[in-house]
């Protein structure tokens, strides 16, 4: 299972799941439904070389064992990014 290591308001969180446009976080904060989380890519296991900043709308946030899980849309998100996301993310092949 491929994830990433992201900040959230300078708080260590993990990008766990993206697809199309949705995105999974996996935080030790709460979000409330319509908050707009800046979440800034802290690996160097994506090849961009500009934005780094994955910006994502709440939709929801349950309580899991050891934090949050946050679901969400991502926003204002460059062409670049998202080719990076949706690839890192793809499911493997048979």
């Amino acid at each position: 299972m491929n994830v990433l290591d992201v900040t959230i308001s300078d708080q260590a969180a993990t990008l766990s799941h993206f697809e199309g446009l949705r995105a999974t976080l996996l935080s030790p904060a709460a979000a409330a439904p319509g908050a707009r989380l800046f979440c800034v890519l802290t690996e160097g296991r994506l090849p961009l070389a500009g934005d780094r900043v994955l910006k994502v709308k709440v939709h929801r946030c349950v309580k899991v064992e050891g934090g949050f899980r946050i679901d969400g849309k991502a926003f204002d998100l460059r062409r670049p990014l998202r080719l990076a996301l949706q690839q890192y993310f793809a499911p493997p092949s048979a």
